[in-house]
């Protein structure tokens, strides 16, 4: 699941509590840079793992989220390296790459450096770049791997990564620099889009812990032996053998543990403790006979209806093995695995049926001991075993290799074995949540037990010892949200059950995550409120330009009126010269008139004393129609009076000067965030 630094004194962040800063310069507020480094805290904020705020003046070790000197990769120191240490982004960087390098910072190794990793992936190092081929190396085996190896975890790189030449088509794989060896086991690599169940399960490991547990409610109901617990159909179911007989009874809890209720007294009998399992929507129940050794398995339902109290067995399978304790029961890929250790042996069995508990078979025998009950449960794509030791109590946790076929399952062993040097008495418990693995048990020569993360991996877990107390090892179950704990009293039988507090504070990370968005957002308001008053000057300062501007034109087209103004009395002066030259005009027409009316005068009496003044009077008569023709009779001219017109007003003064340089922007602003 993931690949982290084994725990010091130094490289963890302190109660999971990292301070940050951002780099404004690098990462300017509004940036689409900036906003995939948000995006980027919140999505380890939304973990309720770890915590990353806004740093303040009293933090001495911070994050700064700045720019890479190396334009072509981001890089970030390992875990906490004490005072301010860079998270190095290239400026195209997203916000899944902004994640994988705070991961680096939070602790968190390249997945494909993992020891296991050769069972899914090859790394060609004759296509990786030059410089780059360390990249790839395996890490130091001090570290702590945590859970199965993770092909989608946003710490893994892809096909391509630091390629000699990463331009080649789809489906050209020639320079790859990682190869998959099954694409059914390991997709996905490479991706940046979001933090993998993984990733959040190996920094759970490194920061998580339980701190005590909660909401305990003692029912009236006792055992002699422990209890067993599952989670199925939205409810928690709780199983036990009869104290004082042998009965098995069955009750549910349809408020996630607060009560319970339903119960059914089966005349099924055991003188162990029985598994339960949720497999393919059905409840399975596992036990071995009272009075024999044979193994049985049943399902569990509920009656339909009304009180939906639980009904009674069925389906059940007796088979032929046997086992002198309690069995396991497991939903692995879609099969049901069943777990026991033999009858007048300690041997481990494994076997499993691929038809929804119908048949069992395919047992794998181990060589693997133990004198009790081992447990049984599926974490990230891997089977896991927990047993105390045959001749020791040492606890042990193995992965149950079933092949990559889960249509054709084949038990080969057990692999990755951890012995811890933690001890039992009793048959411990095994529970999965997200990706982490949680081991129980009841402490060997006390009665306190004990819960263990991750459980598969001795040098980076998180142990807690609880008040309580218990002559046999807890029961667990979990969903999503909750793990439970069943347990039978120490020096009565009544059975407890109750949940895990952890100490991550869910609300108190969302609640840093949304206030580093919102320190985000504030800050962008107030340079928006800086540039909106920047503009408001550069707009005000417009407004007198144009103000000034506007006077000086009103002052023109006032002289421009009283140009037109005077141009107008000029024109009328003109009119009145040429109504004087019509007048005149008149006045000549007129004193043609009178001469022509006195020549006439003189020709009548030439006529009549001078036979040429005929002729002459003719002409001058002809001479008299065209005048009259093109002139009209004389009348009185019009009159010419208009006074003189005053001059335009002088035209003082030119236009306004305007300063078209641009008004400088606001000033940077800086906040606790950068």
């Amino acid at each position: 699941m993931g690949l982290c630094l084994k725990a010091s004194a130094s490289n963890r962040w302190v109660k999971g509590v990292v301070p940050y800063r951002i780099d404004d310069a690098a990462f300017p507020l509004g940036s689409a840079v900036r906003q995939a480094a948000i995006q980027a805290i919140n999505a380890w904020n939304t973990t309720t793992v770890v915590t990353l705020r806004a740093a303040t003046a009293g933090d001495a070790d911070v994050i700064f989220i700045t720019s890479s000197a190396d334009p072509d990769a981001s890089s970030s120191p390992f875990g906490r390296q004490g005072g301010s240490q860079n998270v190095a982004c290239t400026s195209s960087a997203t916000a899944g790459t902004v994640i994988h390098e705070i991961g680096h910072a939070l602790g968190l190794i390249h997945e494909h450096k993992r020891p296991d990793r050769e069972r899914y992936i090859d790394i060609k190092a004759a296509n990786i770049e030059a410089g780059r081929s360390g990249q790839f190396s395996p890490a130091d085996t001090t570290n702590c791997p945590v859970g199965a190896y993770d092909c989608g975890s946003i710490m893994h790189y892809g096909a391509r990564f630091f390629s000699v030449d990463d331009s080649l088509p789809a489906g050209d794989t020639s320079k790859d620099t990682i190869t998959i060896k099954d694409a059914a086991r390991c997709a996905n690599i490479g991706q940046r889009t979001a933090l993998s169940t993984g990733d959040i399960a190996t920094v759970r490991a490194m920061y998580d812990s339980v701190t005590g547990l909660a909401d305990k409610i003692t029912l009236p109901e006792t055992t002699d032996n422990a209890p067993a617990l599952a989670f199925h159909d939205n409810a928690l179911f709780l199983a036990w053998r009869g104290s004082g007989n042998d009965n098995l009874n069955v009750a549910v809890s349809d408020d996630r543990g607060g009560s319970v209720r339903g119960k059914h007294v089966s005349p099924e009998t055991s003188d162990d403790a029985p598994a339960l399992a949720s497999h393919n929507g059905r409840l399975f129940i596992a036990f071995k006979g009272s009075g024999n050794d044979n193994i049985n398995v049943a399902q569990v339902s509920r009656q339909p209806g009304g009180t939906r109290d639980v009904a009674p067995l069925g389906a059940k399978v007796t088979l032929g093995d046997e086992t002198d304790a309690a069995p396991a029961l497991a939903s692995h890929r879609g099969n049901l695995y069943l777990a026991f250790k033999g009858s007048g042996n300690d041997n481990l069995n494994v076997m499993v049926s691929t038809d929804n508990g119908a048949t069992f078979g395919r047992k794998h025998v181990s060589a693997e001991t133990s004198s009790h009950a081992p447990a049984l449960v599926s974490s990230g794509g891997t089977l896991y075993i927990a047993w105390k030791g045959s001749g020791n109590e040492n606890l042990n946790v193995a992965a149950v290799d079933v092949g990559t076929d889960a249509s054709n399952p084949a038990i080969a062993g057990f692999t990755d074995k951890v012995t811890f040097g933690d001890t039992t008495e009793v048959a411990p418990s095994l529970v999965a949540q997200a990706g982490l693995l949680v081991l129980g048990w009841k402490g060997a020569g006390n009665d306190n037990f004990n819960l263990l993360f991750p459980a598969d991996h001795d040098g980076c877990t998180q142990k807690f010892t609880t008040p309580e107390s218990s002559s046999h090892g807890p029961a667990l179950a979990a969903d999503s949200q909750t793990i439970w704990v069943a347990w039978k009293g120490s020096g009565n039988e009544n059975i407890n059950l109750a949940s895990a507090e952890f100490a991550s504070q869910a609300a108190d990370s969302v609640a840093q995550g949304l206030q580093a968005m919102n320190d985000d957002i504030f800050n962008q308001l107030v340079q928006m409120q800086a540039t909106l008053a920047a503009g408001l000057q550069n707009i005000s300062q417009g407004l007198s330009q144009s103000l000034a501007q506007q006077q000086f034109t009103n002052q023109a087209l006032l002289q421009k009126i009283a140009q037109e103004a005077t141009m107008v009395c000029q024109l009328e002066q003109i009119a009145e010269r040429t109504c004087t030259l019509v007048a005149e005009a008149h006045r000549q027409t007129g004193l043609q008139h009178r001469i022509a009316d006195d020549v006439q005068r003189l020709l009548a009496i030439a006529q009549a004393t001078h036979p040429a003044a005929e002729i002459e009077l003719q002409r001058l008569d002809r001479l008299r129609q065209e005048i009259e023709r093109c002139c009209p009779p004389a009348e009185a001219p019009p009159a010419c009076a208009h006074a003189a017109c005053p001059p335009p007003p002088p035209f003082r003064g030119g236009p306004p000067e305007v300063d078209y340089r641009p008004i400088p922007p606001p000033p940077e602003l800086r906040d606790g965030a950068g």
